[in-house]
């Protein structure tokens, strides 16, 4: 198995309620679609042990293979979002 480690920022008019409904109602099931996918989580970045914050998520998702995954995201459906 592989991870992948994905930040995410927030466009400022875009709040983390928006987000993380967006995530719940969306993403995660868009993506825990792909057979490539094992896991998919979500945390929120709350603070940063040294310097500045530069996201507001980090996605972990933990996968079959690089190559598998990004077959999956060439799909019409994943293009299409």
């Amino acid at each position: 198995m592989t991870k992948i480690i994905v930040s995410y920022c927030l466009k400022p008019q875009v709040t983390k309620e928006e987000y993380e409904k967006y995530f719940r109602k969306e993403k995660y099931s868009l993506v825990t679609s792909f057979p490539s996918v094992k896991s998919f989580e979500l945390n929120k970045v709350v603070n940063v042990m040294e310097g500045e914050k530069t996201a507001d998520y980090m996605g972990i998702l933990e996968i079959e293979s690089l190559e598998a995954y990004q077959k999956d995201r060439e799909t019409e459906k994943f293009l299409a979002r």
